[in-house]
């Protein structure tokens, strides 16, 4: 038998129930959310540490050619740097001979010059639609020109070393 036979009681959740529940799972949202902040993070940090493990291979690959000599930091002053250098190693062969290393790099194709090469962005750095830039300022190209004039142009997070002699003795 039911004992409740007389009382009708109504089913359902009170506004405080409600508001309690919503708290909850707020709270443990928030405390959630920087654990999977933190986890992207690194994710993104082991990508870049990748990157970098990547461009070393492609140096030493180059110095094996090139009877231990590392890649030049510019193949002529305003010339082509050692990332373009280092492309056949990188698996982009195809960009590589879109480079005249016989010309500045104000004198290359657009394609060249603003083709995003992902290995050599840290993606833990930049997001996405930020790897061109324009080119530094006063940099001229002293055949054409002579004042600075801005080139847009692909972006690197890594950089090399000149030495303590320039460009033409590395």
């Amino acid at each position: 038998m039911n004992r409740w036979k007389g009382k009708q009681g109504k089913t359902g959740f009170t506004l405080i129930e409600v508001l309690v529940v919503i708290s909850v799972v707020s709270t443990l949202v928030g405390l959630l959310m920087p654990a999977v902040q933190k986890a992207r993070a690194a994710v993104l940090q082991i990508q870049c540490m990748n990157n970098l493990k990547q461009l070393g291979l492609a140096t030493a690959g180059y110095m094996a050619q090139f009877n231990s000599t590392l890649p030049q930091a510019r193949v002529s002053p305003q010339g082509a740097t050692w990332t373009v250098l280092l492309l056949p190693y990188l698996e982009q062969d195809n960009l590589y001979h879109q480079w005249d290393l016989s010309k500045s790099y104000y004198q290359q194709t657009p394609a060249a010059r603003e083709a995003v090469v992902k290995l050599l962005l840290c993606p833990a750095r930049r997001l996405a639609g930020q790897e061109t830039a324009l080119s530094q300022s006063g940099d001229y190209d002293p055949i054409t020109s002579s004042s600075a004039r801005h080139m847009k142009g692909t972006t690197c997070d890594y950089a090399g070393n000149m030495g303590s002699f320039g460009w033409m003795y590395i």
